[in-house]
């Protein structure tokens, strides 16, 4: 076998092994995982109990987006409990190769930035107040090509014609009714529900009707007509999202899950919802967010080296398969002006 011919051999079976690799992945991987990625689970623990569970979006490879809640919970006694952060893993239960636990070094509350030289300075009304808090962890996270990578931000304002919305939760749930009421929840995965509505709503009857919901039993007909009305005006410093069809996965998304929208992440959910008690009353579809764009300019402030997003491991194997593509192709044009310089080859009789 020539040398030429040896190359090309070689060459076609490393991009089989990628073909199969690419394979493997799609199987084994959710079609949404790309967003798990930038995912982190964040926990309060006692004497090696996990007693509080949030969700956290990396921003940095030292830092945790995550709601305001985790600061009410982490107060009182709960301040010299364990704190940390779980990263590189989708399956709560299940470790993988790329998991890893770090601790939270300190919590960085919202306060107004301060950016006088910035034409495109972005601030929050005055009665606004801010739901978001950022975890500084004590030592970096790993950045690996699989299963971690930075939450993109997002460039520009509030839109409404996004083509695809995504909102991540805890996912499924299960009660162990062996153990006592404050352990008995375990999270099993998260999960990515897509399709969710992103409008210009006015949240604020929302937030003013989450008493009565619980008084008052409401048709679903009405329900839909006063719960979020939309509004010409909005700033959408904050904004609702809707489930169309599953309503009662509403339930599974809770207050620090992201709103990631044509890739990049439009808002945080920061309200929460007594879902048992309201589910008896409605059907409730709503959830409220804050609109992360408004805070670009406090969550750059409190970073002295930001990172650009990094392309998820999917998309960085369809580029290397790419190069091989090519260059398997290009190997039958660079072996055909050989044999033409070698000239033709007569049999002596």
């Amino acid at each position: 076998m020539s040398i030429s011919s040896r190359l090309f051999l070689n060459l076609f079976l490393i991009f089989i092994r990628f073909i199969l690799n690419l394979l493997a992945l799609s199987v084994d991987d959710n079609e949404l995982s790309e967003v798990f990625e930038h995912m982190a689970y964040v926990e309060i623990a006692k004497d090696g109990i996990p007693r509080y569970y949030f969700s956290g979006c990396i921003i940095t490879e030292n830092m945790v987006l995550v709601s305001a809640e985790f600061d009410y919970y982490r107060s009182d006694e709960a301040r010299d409990s364990d704190q940390y952060v779980i990263v590189g893993t989708q399956n709560y239960d299940q470790r993988a190769n790329t998991t890893e636990i770090i601790d939270i070094k300190r919590l960085i509350t919202y306060s107004t930035p301060s950016f006088e030289e910035r034409d495109y300075k972005v601030e929050l009304p005055a009665d606004v107040s801010p739901e978001l808090s950022l975890i500084v962890l004590k030592s970096d996270i790993t950045m690996r090509l699989r299963n971690v990578s930075v939450m993109p931000l997002p460039q520009f304002p509030f839109a409404t014609d996004y083509e695809e919305c995504v909102v991540v939760g805890w996912g499924n749930v299960q009660k162990d009714v062996s153990t006592p009421a404050e352990h008995s929840i375990n999270f099993i995965a998260s999960k990515a529900y897509p399709n969710v509505n992103v409008g210009s709503f006015d949240c604020s009857l929302l937030l003013q009707q989450k008493l009565a919901l619980k008084l008052a039993r409401i048709s679903k007909s009405d329900s839909d007509n006063s719960l979020c009305h939309r509004r010409a005006d909005s700033q959408h410093y904050r904004f609702c999202i809707e489930f169309p069809e599953e309503k009662s996965k509403i339930c599974e998304v809770g207050q620090g899950s992201p709103v990631v929208c044509d890739g990049e992440m439009i808002g945080l959910v920061t309200e929460n919802r007594d879902c048992e008690a309201e589910q008896q009353q409605i059907d409730v579809r709503m959830r409220i967010c804050d609109n992360i764009y408004y805070y670009l300019d406090w969550i750059y402030s409190n970073i002295e080296d930001p990172l650009s997003p990094m392309r998820s491991s999917s998309n960085v194997l369809k580029s290397v398969m790419l190069i091989i593509l090519k260059t398997y192709l290009c190997i039958p044009l660079l072996a055909n002006p050989l044999k033409r310089a070698k000239g033709p080859t007569f049999r002596q009789n």
